[in-house]
């Protein structure tokens, strides 16, 4: 064979061997291709679908765990409630018998004229015209005054479980312009001493607890009837026993020496030094209460 004809076949047979390389990659680049369409990127989607129905069936189940809480805690909150409401009725119910038995053991005590019972509320009210209690323009109990109030509180104080008394003082309109002035400027401090008064006397004398007693001045600013008449002034001038449900709290440790516990007794501020025109006011009602000592 010439020897430029073997260089030509050999030309030819290495291309031809070169090209068989890139037509398997080709192949292989072809079938790949053909694999991801038609059957990795299927599944790829098949996944990404499922895991989203996942998340979505997660977040349902979530949500129906929060509205079962939430339904369980209304329920408990429901169920709390209405077994409040039961007690609450039946407490409202013993309280009105108990309210019922001491208005009958009150007006067995004190049945006097001019001394008046109510219950209604929850609360039993006894009221008493200034009269009953206290000379004209004055808030020191006379002895029938201190004789009403123990027949009244020997009762209160073996019926206080539950309980608090709030002794109310009123008065009519008319200004005090006697020399009790010293004593009691307006109408709010008369009011407010005898409430004060009877309070202190159900302590010492009576010996009920104080902390279950209250005082209360209320002036001339809750007639009950008109204070164009005599009459009328009269039953303004007055003074309210009201025994409440107790809804105070006590803190732990306070008062502990007057309920007979071994608390230090509560700290007493030191009285401010009188300015000289108190003073002045302070000599003038002391020499006041002189002068009703010597009366009596």
């Amino acid at each position: 064979m010439p020897k430029g004809d073997q260089t030509e076949l050999l030309v030819k047979e290495r291309g031809s061997h070169g090209l068989v390389p890139w037509l398997i990659a080709a192949v292989f680049a072809g079938f790949s291709g053909y694999l991801y369409m038609m059957v990795y990127r299927p599944l790829q989607e098949e996944s990404r679908k499922r895991k989203q129905e996942l998340t979505e069936q997660r977040a349902l189940a979530r949500d129906a765990k929060r509205e079962v809480d939430e339904a369980k805690v209304a329920l408990d909150k429901a169920q709390a409630e209405t077994k409040q409401v039961r007690e609450d009725l039946m407490h409202t119910a013993e309280a009105k018998d108990e309210n019922a038995k001491l208005l009958a053991k009150l007006q067995k005590e004190i049945a006097e004229s001019g001394v008046e019972l109510s219950g209604e509320g929850g609360r039993i009210t006894v009221t008493m015209v200034d009269k009953i209690l206290f000379n004209s323009g004055e808030a020191d109990l006379t002895d029938h005054g201190e004789a009403l109030l123990r027949k009244l509180g020997g009762v209160l104080k073996d019926n206080l479980a539950g309980k608090v008394i709030q002794v109310n003082g009123h008065t009519d309109k008319v200004p005090i312009k006697t020399e009790l002035k010293d004593l009691y400027p307006t109408n709010w401090e008369l009011s407010a001493a005898r409430a004060i008064n009877v309070v202190r006397f159900l302590q010492d004398e009576v010996k009920i607890d104080p902390r279950k007693m209250m005082a209360a001045g209320y002036s001339q600013y809750h007639p009950i009837a008109s204070n164009s008449s005599t009459t009328g002034k009269a039953k303004n001038r007055r003074i309210e026993i009201l025994l409440l449900p107790d809804r105070m709290k006590l803190v732990k440790g306070e008062f502990a020496e007057a309920a007979g516990g071994d608390g230090a007794p509560a700290k007493t501020d030191k009285k401010a030094a009188p300015a000289a025109k108190d003073k002045e006011r302070l000599a003038r009602a002391a020499a006041v209460r002189q002068k009703q000592k010597k009366k009596k």
